[in-house]
């Protein structure tokens, strides 16, 4: 068997059709998107250290999961939001006079939980919600959502809640939120 004259030849890479690599690259996408999250990453990093990889990011699926992910954080942020709202229904109808009601036993402690819970929720909310979200979160849809879920929750189908949104943004994100002047703007 006779050697090649010129051995650097053996070393070189091959080269692909330019297509070839968005293919591949859009065929892990679908196939398993760990993988391809992580290789894309990789990818990234390189490029931000001046390296030039062998193929380039799969940009069109990166725009897609860019936007995905502004997506997903205000969905969230309305997810918490939407659950205080309901919250706050059940504490103003299931155990009225707040903080100051002379309930006792398991009414007592489900009330008090119920707290915490709410207050945990809205301080959720403050952390998640970016100043770019503020004017995005339809307030008065996410308390009809609440509304609706109240009146399949809550025992009485006779009950009746203040219409529209008593609540500003402000007042449920106010990171000394006073649950009582909150339940108040429902009475």
């Amino acid at each position: 068997m006779q050697k090649p004259q010129n051995s650097r030849a053996r070393c070189l890479p091959i080269q692909r059709a330019p297509w070839h690599h968005a293919a591949v690259s859009s065929a892990l996408y679908e196939k398993d998107f760990p993988i391809w999250a992580e290789h894309q990453a990789e990818l990234l990093r390189r490029m931000a250290r001046g390296e030039r990889p062998s193929e380039p990011p799969d940009w069109p699926n990166l725009v897609v999961e860019v936007q995905g992910l502004a997506r997903a954080e205000l969905h969230a942020c309305q997810i918490v939001l939407r659950r205080a709202m309901l919250n706050l229904l059940r504490l103003h109808e299931e155990h009225p006079g707040g903080a100051h009601s002379h309930a006792s036993g398991a009414d007592a402690r489900a009330a008090a939980a119920l707290r915490i819970e709410t207050l945990q929720l809205l301080a959720d909310a403050a952390l998640r919600l970016a100043p770019s979200m503020r004017h995005r979160i339809d307030l008065p849809r996410l308390y009809v959502q609440a509304l609706r879920l109240a009146y399949i929750a809550l025992p009485d189908p006779d009950t009746r809640f203040v219409a529209p949104c008593p609540w500003t943004l402000a007042a449920l994100l106010d990171e000394h939120a006073d649950l009582d002047r909150l339940l108040d703007a429902l009475a």
